[in-house]
C-alpha cells in the first residue's frame, strides 16, 4: 500500500528533525513525507531547505494557519500526490519503526474501514486522550478504558490527529479538515464526518511516542487562548452535526461552568489577578461559538 506521512510543524527544529528521522525509519517506507511549515521563526525553514531525502516534499505557509490549517494543507496535497492512505501527525509525535507497517495490513486485510489509529504513548504510559468514544446528547466525550488497549484492535469515535491514518477516498468523500478552526476540535469534527461513512479502528500495537511537555496541574486548570479555539470550535461542530438538543446541553454545560468558574474564582481568589482574563476568554468562547461559521458557510 502506498501511503503518505503528513506533519505540521511550527518553531520545534529540535523535535522535527527527530519526528522526520522516524518516518524514515518506517519498515514499510512511505512513498511522500509532506511536512507543513506554519511559518516558523527559528531554524526550522533553513533545516528543511538543507533536507535532501528521496519523496520528502515540505511546503511553508505565508504566515501562521494553525495545527487546523496545517492539517488542511498537509492533506490537500497530500491527495494531490495520489498515494493510498495518509498518516498525521504532529512535529512531537514519534512513530515506532512498525508503526506505518501495521496500520497498512491491517487496512489491507479490512477494505471496507477508511480510518485506522494507533496508540499513543507519553513517558511509556498509554495516552487514552487521544482515542475516545462520543456520547450524546451533547457531544460529550468518554475515554476508552486501558484494557481496551491490550485487544489486538477496538473501535472508537474520535481520534486525534497524532497517529491517525486515512484512505484518500475520505478525502473524496467527506473533504477536508475545517483549517478555520485554527487549532483543538479540527481533528474530533474531522472524525465526526469520517463516523459517517465508516468506523475507526485502533490498533494498539502500532505504537508512538508523544513528547509533550509535563506541567503541573492546577485546580480549576488555567484557561488560555487555546481555550477560546477549543470552546468555539466545539459548539460549531454541536451545530453542524448535532440535533437542537445536543446544541441545548452543550450550552447549558458550558454556561454552568462558566458560573461555577466565577463563583470559585470570585470566593476564593484562585489563579490570582488572571482570573478575569479566564473568564472573558470562557465567555468570549461561548458566544462566538454561536456565531462562527465557516469559509465554506460564508
Amino acid at each position: 500500500m502506498k501511503y503518505s506521512i503528513v506533519i505540521v510543524t511550527y518553531n520545534r527544529c529540535s523535535l522535527l528533525k527527530e519526528c522526520v528521522a522516524c518516518a524514515m525509519q518506517q519498515t514499510q517506507a512511505a512513498s511522500h513525507i509532506i511536512i507543513i511549515d506554519n511559518a516558523s521563526t527559528d531554524e526550522t525553514d533553513d533545516y528543511l531547505k538543507n533536507l535532501n531525502l528521496a519523496g520528502l516534499v515540505h511546503y511553508r505557509m505565508g504566515k501562521n494557519i494553525g495545527g487546523a490549517g496545517g492539517f488542511y494543507e498537509g492533506l490537500r496535497r497530500a491527495h494531490a500526490l495520489g498515494d493510498e492512505a495518509h498518516i498525521i501527525i504532529d512535529d512531537d509525535a514519534m512513530l515506532d519503526k512498525d508503526f506505518a507497517r501495521i496500520l497498512c495490513e491491517k487496512a489491507q486485510q479490512n477494505p471496507d474501514i477508511k480510518a485506522f489509529a494507533g496508540s499513543v504513548y507519553t513517558d511509556g504510559k498509554v495516552v487514552c486522550d487521544h482515542r475516545q468514544h462520543m456520547k450524546r446528547p451533547g457531544y460529550r466525550m468518554e475515554k476508552i478504558l486501558p484494557s481496551e488497549y491490550e485487544k489486538p484492535y477496538f473501535y472508537c469515535d474520535t481520534a486525534s490527529f497524532c497517529g491517525l491514518m486515512i484512505r484518500d477516498s475520505v478525502i473524496e468523500q467527506i473533504g477536508l479538515p475545517q483549517k478555520d478552526y485554527f487549532i483543538w476540535y479540527d481533528d474530533t469534527e474531522y472524525c465526526v464526518r469520517i463516523r459517517k461513512i465508516s468506523q475507526i479502528m485502533t490498533v494498539p500495537a502500532a505504537r508512538l511516542n508523544h513528547k509533550v511537555s509535563q506541567t503541573a496541574k492546577t485546580w480549576p486548570r488555567h484557561y488560555t487562548w487555546k481555550d477560546y479555539y477549543g470552546i468555539r470550535n466545539r459548539i460549531h461542530m454541536v451545530r453542524t452535526h448535532g440535533t437542537v438538543l445536543d446544541y441545548m446541553v452543550l450550552r447549558l454545560q458550558l454556561w454552568a461552568g462558566s458560573g461555577f468558574r466565577n463563583c470559585l474564582f470570585a470566593l476564593f481568589h484562585l489563579h490570582g489577578e488572571d482570573w478575569r482574563e479566564e473568564v472573558r476568554i470562557y465567555k468570549k468562547g461561548i458566544r462566538d461559538g454561536k456565531k462562527f461559521k465557516t469559509e465554506t458557510e460564508v
